[in-house]
């Protein structure tokens, strides 16, 4: 792949960072990444990500509150929210602030195999859930 589209991971975790950077890089994004939402943030104005991969639960703020941020600033960018919540009224809420994709770990993996190129996952009009191994679409009411 001769194109690499810019990818930034914002996960607390260095272990689930490093996964989730080696799924992306597999298919085509080049990857940066960021532990806190703070650093994250910081990140996505000196990068601007074709995609941001936000885990739900962060030290200083939730992936929410990042999406919220980063939506209006980043409107054609993809955003995914990875993480272990599978609440309902969390996920509502992701959707409305703007998310793509929201994936509950660990099915990052199963993501970038259906999507296997940045021309199929970054698609800023989706928003689906991911969970086991299994796709639905939400709907933003």
């Amino acid at each position: 792949m001769s194109q690499h589209f810019p990818a930034i991971i914002i996960e607390d975790d260095y272990t689930a960072a490093d996964i989730a950077a080696r799924q992306l890089e597999a298919i085509g994004f080049a990857t940066s990444r960021a532990y806190t939402g703070t650093e994250g943030l910081q990140l996505a104005d000196s990068i601007q990500p074709a995609l941001v991969v936000i885990d739900e639960r962060l030290p200083d703020m939730s992936g929410i509150e990042i999406l919220q941020q980063l939506r209006p600033q980043f409107p054609d960018t993809t955003f995914v929210i990875s993480t272990v919540v599978d609440d309902e009224n969390i996920i509502a809420k992701a959707f409305k602030a703007g998310c793509n994709y929201y994936v509950i770990k660990p099915s990052l993996r199963l993501l970038c195999s259906q999507r296997n190129s940045p021309e199929k996952l970054l698609n800023p009009s989706t928003t689906e859930i991911l969970s086991g191994d299994r796709f639905s679409t939400f709907h933003v009411g």
